[in-house]
């Protein structure tokens, strides 16, 4: 399929996510479950501004290399 990426037979499944704020990176998390929960308290010790725009950036850790990043925004 173009424009789709082929699961693959990793070892594990691991994630990067990462949490910016004006194009700097605020935390870093590694997970090996498809999800991540932060809660209230850890978001506000993270630095982020209220009524700014933060971003998350998803990325695969492959067996070989990262994946792209997934990226969106919350205000």
């Amino acid at each position: 399929m173009d424009g789709v990426d082929q699961a693959q037979a990793e070892d594990q499944e691991s994630y990067r996510v990462g949490l910016y704020m004006d194009d700097q990176m605020l935390r870093e998390w590694t997970v090996t479950e498809n999800y991540l929960r932060i809660s209230a308290t850890e978001m506000a010790g993270t630095g982020a501004l209220s009524k700014s725009l933060v971003v998350f950036k998803i990325q695969h850790i492959g067996r070989f290399a990262l994946s792209g990043p997934l990226t969106f925004g919350l205000i």
